[in-house]
Formats: structure tokens, sequence, C-alpha cells
């Protein structure tokens, strides 16, 4: 079943008209400071990256040496999106550019007997430090990538043949491994979660993938839903969770951490764009809610974070009513965003927090330092 309501809901995973992800509405929102006395956000801009049309997504991870490493997206609007890496020796107050680690390039794909042209795309990474694997394999990159065909449109992504890869490298700034397929329905997938459980049989793509290590043991959340483009049947959306206790080499799945009821609790339609993030010892996802029931704006809209009871059991702190505690929200204040991310030896930048901008032409797409932690007071 699909909701006659759900026409005009921007992407799930990553909102935009012009890489063909979504519609967007164009309402003017002023600039403005945060809310509640927080601190105002401050625009981040990485030294010596020329991408037209601005970065997203950013993950950010630090190693045992206190340098900041930053992967995020890098956007040439209508086609490519592909991963860069930035580094900073101060904390986030400010950082540079250092290479590409993948390519996104036009490519000649097969659709319903018909040849189509169209590109890879490489979006929303994860960075990770895994200390206890081989030197080589220390740092880990998870990315989403797919294909999607001219014009470029929602409907033209092919999510369902997409995959959730991982690259190697001993140094973010080093040379990096090619991609090799984590999730996906290939035989040379490390796992297939449709195949998993009873409950994902119907599930035909992941995407917005978000990781941590704890224990030894790499935990990956991901975006997971039912159909081919990655638009619609949000009732069957959900957020799920990974675990590898062999440096990512075998998978198995965990649980789901939310779902579309979920999200109905806060008047959206569904959580998506969720990162695995830890402060004082605690472990906490960063979601992103989208399709408000409520508001006029059905973009991605904002951060709610929330700690988790119990992360080998995939479960979140809820109320006797058994809707997740928010203990922390970041409101958007352009058009969308909120695919947020967080490290605590960032503490010049705080938790970072991507926003779309029609006005920030060329530069759409932005990341922005929020300058909080998890646990400041709103």
């Amino acid at each position: 079943m699909k909701f006659s309501t759900l026409r005009n809901l921007r992407l799930v995973g990553f909102i935009t008209c012009y890489v063909g992800l979504a519609a967007c509405q164009t309402v003017a929102v002023p600039e403005q400071s945060r809310k509640h006395g927080t601190p105002e956000l401050q625009r981040m801009r990485v030294g010596g990256d020329e991408r037209r049309n601005g970065i997203f997504d950013p993950s950010v991870e630090y190693g045992d040496d206190g340098i900041g490493w930053l992967a995020y997206s890098s956007i040439d609007i209508p086609k490519f999106i592909e991963t860069h890496i930035a580094k900073s020796i101060d904390h986030g107050a400010t950082w540079s550019y250092v290479r590409a680690a993948n390519t996104s390039a036009e490519n000649s794909a097969k659709e319903k007997d018909e040849s189509a042209t169209g590109v890879w795309r490489f979006e929303t990474p994860s960075l990770l430090f895994d200390p206890a694997d081989k030197p080589a394999r220390r740092w880990k990159l998870f990315t989403n990538r797919y294909s999607i065909s001219e014009p470029f449109k929602p409907a033209d992504r092919h999510m369902s043949t997409g995959t959730i890869d991982v690259q190697y490298s001993a140094t973010p700034d080093g040379e990096w491994s090619r991609p090799t397929c984590i999730v996906g329905t290939a035989a040379h997938c490390r796992i297939d979660v449709a195949r998993t459980a009873p409950a994902l049989a119907e599930v035909k793509f992941t995407t917005e993938p978000g990781t941590i290590v704890e224990k030894g043991v790499i935990y990956m959340s991901l975006d997971a839903g039912t159909t081919d483009s990655g638009m619609g049947e949000w009732e069957n959306y959900r957020v799920i969770l990974l675990a590898s206790s062999d440096h990512g080499e075998k998978w198995h799945y965990v649980g789901t951490l939310l779902d579309h009821s979920d999200a109905m609790r806060f008047d959206y339609l569904v959580f998506t764009g969720t990162s695995l993030v830890r402060e004082k010892g605690k472990l906490y996802l960063m979601a992103t809610p989208s399709g408000s029931t409520k508001k006029s704006n059905q973009d991605h809209d904002g951060t709610m974070v929330m700690e988790i009871a119990d992360i080998a059991g995939a479960k979140l702190m809820r109320d006797d009513a058994g809707k997740p505690i928010v203990i922390k929200r970041l409101e958007v204040e352009k058009q969308s965003g909120g695919l947020a991310d967080y490290d605590e030896q960032n503490t010049a930048g705080g938790i970072i927090f991507p926003q779309f901008t029609i006005f920030g032409v060329p530069e759409f797409f932005q990341i922005w330092n929020s300058g909080q932690t998890i646990s400041d007071s709103p």
C-alpha cells in the first residue's frame, strides 16, 4: 500500500531537485541564530576543494593521534556525487582537502532491455577507525554506490541494484583500496539483508550507512526500503542494525532500531540518515526525521539524538509507552538538512550538521558546525 499523501515527500536519504533525487520546495528561509540560546551555526569550509555545488553528508572520525578526518559527498549537479576526504589538526576549527577516495563517473546501464546513459554515484559516506585491524585496513570508508540514468530524476535511480561498499586505507590521506561490496544482492556481496530475517524479505535497497566500533565489534546502521528507486512505501521504511566481529568480513543482522511507527509518533513518515556516535562512554543514534505530517515542508527536518540502551540487541532508550527518547534536537535553519555526525574529539566544531539552501548558489550543499556536544544543555 502506498500513501497518497506522500506524493510531495522529498527524497529520504539525500534531498535535492538538482541532483535528481527529489523535488525541492523553494520557500525563503532567512538567516537566523540557533534557538534557545544555543550557539549559532557556523559554516564549515574545506580549503582546497573546488567541487562546484558544495559538500554534504559529513562523517567525522578521529584516530588515536588526535588528527581529525572528514569524509563527505562532493557534488557536481545534476550528475556526479563522490567521496572526498579532508583533514584537521586543530580539532575541527579548520579543514583542508587531501584527496578523493572514489570517482563518480559515467556508465552505460541496461534497464528494461534498453541501454541508458547514466552515472555511478558514491554518497552518504561513513568513515571508521578500527584500531585492532591490520595496519593497512585500520581506516574503513563505507559508501552507498548506485547508478542513475538520464534525465537524473528520482524515478531514474537504480537503488535496488546499488550496494554498500567498503574501502580500506592505512591512513585517510593515503591510497584507498578499490570498493568492495558489503551489502547487496550480488553473489560477491558479503550480506544480502533480505535473506537474513523474514521481516526483511521485502527489502530491496539499503543506504545511509553509519558505523562505530564497540568492544571490538563493528556496528552499521542502515536505511532499508522496499522500492527500486528508494521512493515510496514509507510504511515499510526502517533503520536496521548490522554487526561484524571480524573487522567487516562477515556480517549479521542485529535488529531494527527505528521504523515507520516510531517516526509517526513524532509526526513524521520516516527516520533516515543515521550516525552511530559515542560521548563519555555512552552510545547514541543520530537520526533525521523526514516527511512531516504536520508541516508544509516535508524535507529532512534536522537531527534527533537518542541514547542506545543496548547496541548488541539493537535497543534504544524508550519511555513507558515505547516511544524513543530524544535527548537532543538540532533544528534545520535552511530548506532541509540534518544528516549529522559527531566525534567527541571534534571540540572546535562539535556536532556537524549539513543543510541544503537554494540561496547558496552555486554551493547549494553546505556543512555547518553547531558548536554543541551531545550533553550540552539546550
